[in-house]
């Protein structure tokens, strides 16, 4: 999830990481639904980085 543009002779690189979550409707409530995003995300930078992940329970483990 990267890409380089070029624009007035200088190059700009963009990067991307991104977590993901399910919800079901009307039983999470925001904040929960936040901090498994975000467990996700933070999965994704200290592994690869430029790249997406789903929230699973496994990775509550590892967070801690």
């Amino acid at each position: 999830l990267s890409n380089i543009h070029v624009g007035n002779n200088d190059e700009y690189a963009l990067h991307c990481s991104i977590g993901c979550t399910f919800c079901k409707s009307g039983s999470d409530d925001f904040q929960s639904a936040y901090q498994r995003a975000d467990i996700a995300l933070y999965q994704v930078k200290r592994s690869s980085k430029n790249d997406f992940a789903f929230y699973s329970p496994k990775m509550l483990k590892d967070h801690s």
